[in-house]
């Protein structure tokens, strides 16, 4: 296994393998998406209790 791939899943689990420099970013978009998201909710949530 190359360092640049993910750890093989539990035993039983399907093994999908994808570069970790591929996921990265993946993940810090999603990560992006939802503190967005949270921050929409709190401003919306702050303005409704004025």
């Amino acid at each position: 296994m190359n360092i640049a791939t993910a750890v093989k899943p539990a035993r039983g689990s399907a093994t999908i393998e994808e570069p970790v420099v591929e996921l990265i970013p993946a993940m810090l978009t999603a990560f992006l998406d939802s503190d967005r998201n949270f921050i929409r909710a709190r401003h919306a949530g702050l303005r409704e209790k004025g």
